[in-house]
């Protein structure tokens, strides 16, 4: 009898122990984009929110990102470092990379993670205005492929004062938040100064990430047990057995992130010009205004969230008029060649940034541009040939017309003009039978002279 009772209790014991662990839950969101603008942002943040309030042991942040902008990282790095919860960044899958802005998020995760084939570092922050595409910019890199240099300059000395600052500023958080996580500083600060990048390996022997991990799984067995300091105190990972809940992004979510493509926007900008110059040329229609107008609209909010160079917003719109230009005064073909040549270096301006992936690709700029000239010129010039194009209909469609005399004119009289009698005036008399030019309509009375 006392047996049974025992292995009763210990039968009731594994199965509250095994629902016990079954209710536990790790929340995971995925980030596999440039870090930019507020969707990224309100993406963690609402994470965050939900899984302290589903009362998750952590919050794990699978990142694969080549970078984004300063404001955006040190909205997430205040999040992630303010959050009730624990924070695991995971830079995943292999071949992943945590560069500039992820550097920034994976110092600031409570436990920081890779997984194999992985790297992280040049974290020297993406800043609005920052090396855009000037010429001088382009200088610059043609003489660095002439010069065939082997290696990359291992430091970036800012060559104006505000560069300076921002370079001051970014050292001295990049310093605090290594420092609160207990982690490499000397390290986070050449990720920044000197663009420092190391494989995941190398990564936790410069004590930069916690653990390396060949998968999601196999991160949350090697966090169990692992005690985390938050602002409510320490918190000791149960994680081995937990249920994964992933959290996606909302459809709307994933809209505004479309439009915050550079290439998307830039497209968006010229499908709204189409739509107007359709509306304009073609009034009557409607639709096209009005999907112009929307694309415009989403254009200006992505316009928002990126590093954009209005002085090529500028040159793109003089391109545009140009164009229209060519349609109204013939300038040889010159107004033609200066709209496409403003078009074509106000695209290459558009993004005001030296990072490739706010650049828009050639493929994008090069068919749109040609595309965006041609519809241009036809469009506007078939609207002209239709303004200066002889009226068909009604009576202002009658002058110059042919009639017959059909009794003879002597000041009065009357015409054939399509078969329909007329009544005719005249100075000049003519006999019944005669062909006769219709020269003014008053009314129900043509003007008629000699032919």
């Amino acid at each position: 009898m006392g047996r049974k009772i025992v292995f009763f209790f210990i039968l009731i014991i594994g199965i509250y122990s095994a629902s016990y662990a079954a209710s536990k839950s790790v929340h995971v969101l995925r980030i596999q984009d440039e870090i930019v603008g507020p969707v990224i942002q309100e993406y963690i943040s609402d994470g965050i929110r939900k899984a302290t309030d589903a009362k998750a042991e952590c919050l794990v942040i699978e990142l694969d990102t080549p970078g984004g902008l300063l404001k955006t990282t040190r909205t997430i790095v205040r999040d992630i470092m303010s959050a009730a919860i624990p924070v695991v960044v995971y830079v995943s899958p292999q071949g992943a990379r945590a560069g500039s802005a992820g550097v920034f998020i994976t110092l600031a995760s409570h436990i920081a993670a890779m997984a194999p084939s992985t790297n992280i570092g040049a974290a020297h922050p993406v800043v609005m205005g920052e090396k855009g595409r000037s010429i001088k910019n382009w200088t610059k890199e043609i003489e660095k492929l002439v010069k065939e240099k082997s290696e990359m300059p291992q430091e970036e000395i800012p060559n104006d004062t505000m560069s300076q600052k921002i370079l001051n500023d970014t050292l001295a958080w990049v310093r605090a938040i290594a420092e609160e996580r207990g982690r490499n500083v000397e390290w986070a600060e050449n990720s920044v100064r000197k663009s420092f990048s190391q494989t995941e390996k190398e990564a936790l022997n410069l004590n930069v990430i916690d653990f390396v991990a060949k998968d999601l799984r196999d991160l949350l067995q090697k966090i169990d047990g692992q005690e985390v300091q938050l602002s409510s105190g320490i918190k000791k990972l149960e994680t081995k057995n937990a249920h994964i809940e992933t959290q996606e992004l909302t459809l709307r979510q994933k809209i505004l992130l479309l439009i915050s493509n550079p290439n998307v926007s830039f497209i968006l900008m010229l499908l709204g010009f189409y739509g107007l110059l359709f509306e304009f040329t073609h009034p009557g229609f409607g639709f096209p205004g009005i999907g112009g107008v929307v694309c415009l609209v989403l254009a200006f909010y992505s316009f928002q969230t990126l590093p954009v160079n209005y002085a090529g917003v500028a040159l793109i719109v003089l391109g545009i008029t140009l164009l229209i230009s060519e349609a109204f005064v013939s300038g040889f073909g010159l107004f033609a060649l200066g709209g496409m040549v403003s078009l074509l270096i106000g695209s290459f301006l558009f993004m005001d940034s030296s990072y490739h992936f706010y650049q828009i690709s050639l493929y994008v700029i090069l068919p749109l541009v040609l595309v965006t000239g041609v519809i241009t010129l036809l469009l506007v010039t078939l609207a002209v040939k239709a303004q200066r194009s002889k009226v068909e209909t009604g009576i202002e469609a009658m002058v110059g017309l042919t009639a017959i005399v059909a009794s003879e004119i002597k000041g009065e009289g009357y015409v054939y003009v399509h078969g329909e009698l007329w009544k005719a005036v005249s100075e000049e008399g003519f006999a019944k039978g005669d062909k006769v030019k219709v020269t003014r309509v008053d009314g129900l009375v043509m003007h008629v002279e000699k032919l």
